[in-house]
């Protein structure tokens, strides 16, 4: 999904995401997929899992750095 960071809270490292959809998602820093610093208004890529934005990046559009890959593997013996 697409959106953009309404909120962050350096000292609790909580904050929230608004969604193309509108709906406000609240996310934790440890979701946070980059090394550089989270900024308001910022446009993020992420997924939502239990009502929360997770694997959260910054959102670069026409680049190669937004994919996100979601593997599950099953091993049968």
């Amino acid at each position: 999904m697409l959106g953009k960071i309404v909120l962050f809270d350096e000292y609790s490292n909580e904050g929230k995401i608004e969604g193309d959809n509108k709906k406000l998602y609240d996310f934790h820093i440890g979701e946070w997929l980059s090394s550089k610093h989270i900024k308001l208004n910022q446009n993020v890529s992420y997924e939502v899992e239990e009502n929360e934005a997770r694997n959260i990046s910054p959102y670069l559009p026409n680049s190669q750095h937004n994919i996100h890959l979601n593997i599950k593997i099953l091993i049968v013996e």
